[in-house]
């Protein structure tokens, strides 16, 4: 019997060498290898001097991300690492900062777990743009005791404007969502889509965009109302007086707002001054 299993024990370890060989240790020993998929990128979306790079992935499957970029289509110089915090998250958005406005960047999006790497995302393209509102100087006033909308009355120039995305400034301590959207000050109706923006979104007191499902086109010398759903005793935002600069596009009238209470929007401030404050792109 002795010699029965001397012989077969180095059958037994060849066995197992060769198994060990055809599928991999890991699995063996009971250890799965969980090798990364390929992220799925979403279109970015560009702001002052910065690009927020979105993508989804499964939950609780990478241990980080890296956001590669470039300005030429295929070639990325610069890198951005993301580790994951909170596995039950699905969506990513990281700012991509210090890009010049309007010069076009390439990004590609990998995921990492251990010492593996996915392939590349496809590639989606973005053009830093501020909008509208190039700057703001903002005052020392804050306000979050209108139960409606507040924002900026415009007057477009001589030449139709194509609105795509539209945003609102990151007050400090923001946490809720809000709706942006475009009022015909004639007609009182909504103009394009609205959006939703959640905060807190990018840096505080920087615009914080999204896309417009449907555009908005702005006709020539009528009046907008840009404006951004608050809530009494919710997020802040910023008071008047501000000052704000802006492209040559529209006219900046003065801060807007109506509670849900009130039949009509009210003009507060004087030229280029606004509540919130609120910005477009176009």
């Amino acid at each position: 019997m002795t010699d029965f299993y001397l012989l077969l024990t180095p059958l037994l370890v060849i066995a197992v060498l060769g198994l060990i060989r055809f599928i991999g240790c890991d699995i063996v020993w009971g250890l799965v290898t969980v090798k990364p998929t390929v992220p799925t990128i979403l279109d970015p979306i560009p702001g002052n001097q910065r690009v927020d790079v979105r993508w989804t992935y499964g939950a609780g499957s990478a241990e980080s991300f890296t956001v590669m970029y470039g300005t030429a289509k295929g070639t990325y110089s610069d890198e951005v690492t993301v580790t994951v915090t909170d596995d039950s998250r699905t969506i990513f958005t990281e700012p991509v900062t210090g890009l010049v406005n309007g010069t076009t960047y390439y990004f590609v999006v990998n995921a990492d777990i251990g010492d593996d790497t996915s392939a590349n995302s496809a590639e989606k393209s973005a053009t830093p743009d501020p909008g509208f509102v190039l700057g703001t100087t903002l005052g020392p006033g804050q306000r979050n005791d209108i139960q409606g909308f507040v924002g900026m009355s415009i007057t477009i120039g001589g030449a139709d404007v194509v609105v795509t995305h539209l945003g609102r400034i990151h007050f400090p301590g923001n946490t809720q969502s809000h709706i942006v959207k475009i009022v015909d000050a004639v007609t009182g109706l909504d103009v394009g889509s609205p959006v939703t923006i959640q905060m807190p979104a990018g840096p505080e007191n920087e615009y914080a965009f999204e896309p417009m499902e449907t555009t908005a086109t702005l006709e020539p010398l009528r009046t907008y109302y840009v404006v951004s759903e608050e809530r009494d005793g919710g997020d802040l935002w910023y008071d008047l007086p501000n000052r704000s600069t802006t492209t040559n596009v529209a006219q900046l009238n003065s801060g807007i707002s109506k509670r849900f209470t009130e039949a009509s929007y009210s003009a507060f401030g004087g030229t280029n001054q606004m509540y919130g404050p609120v910005n477009f792109r176009y």
